[in-house]
């Protein structure tokens, strides 16, 4: 069953238009820039896994390395993507016990920023760790690009 909808536009004191505005594909004029997408150009975009969190990475006390007025870090991280994006990163806490956990979060704290790409991922922070702690990053995967 084919539901048409019409509506009428004045195209001057004397003249009135009628429309189709039906969301039928028949009823869509299309050109190169305005187009309905392909069925294999969805696959390709739902390609994506949606929400993802990559979890348990360590960031030890040894890696650090001075870089003008802040510190680096570059991990190997396999299960980052290039693709992903955005991307958060969180303190990636399991422990109970308060002491431990205050020098873990100075730790995390001196952390102002980090790149990713395929594989691994860099941590630029305002003061050297002064203990192993672990990190976590949540993303959304955007499917293959290109």
């Amino acid at each position: 069953m084919a539901v048409t909808k019409k509506m009428l536009k004045k195209i001057s004191e004397t003249v009135t238009k009628e429309y189709d505005i039906g969301a039928m594909a028949c009823n869509v004029e299309t050109d190169p820039e305005h187009r309905f997408v392909t069925d294999e150009e969805k696959q390709k975009w739902n390609k994506g896994s949606g929400f993802g969190t990559i979890t348990g990475i360590l960031v030890p006390l040894t890696g650090w390395t001075k870089e003008n007025d802040y510190y680096t870090n570059t991990l190997n991280v396999s299960q980052m993507k290039e693709r992903f994006g955005p991307v958060f990163m969180n303190l990636d806490w399991t422990g109970e016990e308060e002491p431990e956990y205050w020098g873990i979060q100075e730790s995390y704290g001196y952390i102002f920023r980090f790149d990713y790409g395929d594989g691994s991922i860099k941590l630029y922070a305002r003061g050297k760790a002064t203990t192993d702690f672990s990190i976590k990053f949540d993303y959304i995967d955007k499917g293959e690009e290109g």
